[in-house]
């Protein structure tokens, strides 16, 4: 069953981001969420398992089309990056739920063997168990994040308070 994240918690980031006057377009509200949730994103990278590494470089943050104000931080499918010769490539993490909450694999070694015309023998269905990296990763870092994120806002808002004080002058 997946875990589904809420704001719970999250109030004072939400009172904070409230603050800030309007001249704080969505783009400098959601970088400034994207810079608190970092040492999620940190954490989850180091405790991801490893084969090939494109699990780990999947996790970040993004937006989404239909809703750019808030900040999605986890695992994303699709994303492109860039290589040490500066070449893009996509990493897709699509995979990431079924190591964090565990999996049953079938396997079909004959030909034409379907879920429908199979009784399962020994040895054809195996448990994976669970390796969970995201949740022990935001259980570890919720504090950091929501603390850091609501002083990254108090900070943007003091230097906007003292640019216009000097615009004033």
């Amino acid at each position: 069953a997946a875990k589904n994240y809420s704001l719970k918690g999250m109030g004072s980031v939400l009172r904070a981001l409230s603050l800030l006057p309007e001249e704080f377009t969505v783009a400098k509200k959601r970088n400034l969420l994207k810079k608190g949730v970092k040492p999620f994103v940190q954490r989850a990278k180091s405790k991801a398992p490893v084969k090939t590494g494109v699990l780990r470089e999947s996790i970040g943050t993004k937006t989404f089309r239909n809703n750019k104000t808030w900040v999605y931080a986890g695992v994303r499918t699709d994303k492109k990056i860039k290589t040490v010769t500066n070449e893009k490539i996509t990493v897709d993490g699509f995979y990431a739920k079924w190591l964090e909450y565990g999996f049953t694999h079938i396997s079909f070694p004959e030909k034409r063997q379907t879920l429908k015309n199979t009784k399962f023998p020994k040895g054809h269905v195996s448990e994976v168990k669970p390796k969970p990296f995201l949740t022990p990763a935001w259980d570890e870092t919720k504090g950091t994040v929501r603390k850091g994120t609501v002083n990254l806002i108090l900070k943007a808002l003091r230097r906007y308070e003292k640019k216009q004080k000097k615009n004033i002058k």
